[in-house]
């Protein structure tokens, strides 16, 4: 999402990604309406006033399956962006290089 300024879009991010509403998720288990038994622990991992990255593992019987959902989310220049990975395995690299990609591509955003 583009916004008017630096300073409109770090505000927008930090109403999105709340460090003490998200700290709070950290280690909760959720269920997930209409996926029978589907449950996700979501693991913070980091969190700044620009920049956010955490993982939802997907559980069976309160236990890991392999399967997450890798999440990257910051702020650059006047934009919000968001990029997120769902795979077997570690998706967290995967997240990194999309972000990185996209703020590449920021330099000629405008409002």
């Amino acid at each position: 999402a583009a916004y008017a300024d630096y300073d409109a879009a770090t505000a927008a991010f930090g109403k999105a990604f709340n460090k003490g509403a998200l700290a709070k998720c950290n280690g909760t288990i959720a269920t997930i309406k209409g996926e029978t038994g589907a449950q996700w622990r979501f693991r913070i991992q980091a969190i700044s006033p620009t920049s956010a990255r955490w993982v939802a593992d997907q559980l069976e019987n309160d236990e890991p399956i392999g399967y997450g959902c890798s999440n990257v989310a910051g702020v650059t220049r006047n934009v919000l962006f968001s990029a997120k990975v769902c795979q077997y395995g570690n998706g967290g690299p995967a997240a990194a290089t999309i972000a990185e990609r996209i703020t590449s591509q920021v330099a000629g955003v405008r409002a």
